[in-house]
């Protein structure tokens, strides 16, 4: 697993609790997590994109951007639970 997957995997993570995607894009996301978790099970990439699946089922449309104490808990809660 390279250190870009997983950057980009916490990016997803980040925006997923944060941002609604369109519904082709939603449905490229899911198949996205479907496959990494089945190719890479038990990394943290595969956890990451866990995550993400089950933020993008609670997401709601935002008003504002998260704020950075968001984006640093999802960081380090997830590097913690990992």
């Amino acid at each position: 697993m390279a250190l870009c997957n997983l950057r980009n995997w916490q990016i997803i993570a980040c925006m997923s609790a944060a941002f609604l995607p369109s519904r082709n894009i939603l449905r490229y996301i899911r198949f996205h997590i479907n496959r990494s978790v089945s190719m890479y099970p038990d990394t943290q990439m595969a956890k990451y994109a866990e995550y993400t699946a089950e933020s993008l089922k609670r997401t709601k449309t935002r008003e504002f951007v998260p704020c950075r104490d968001e984006i640093i808990y999802i960081m380090v809660m997830y590097n913690d639970y990992i």
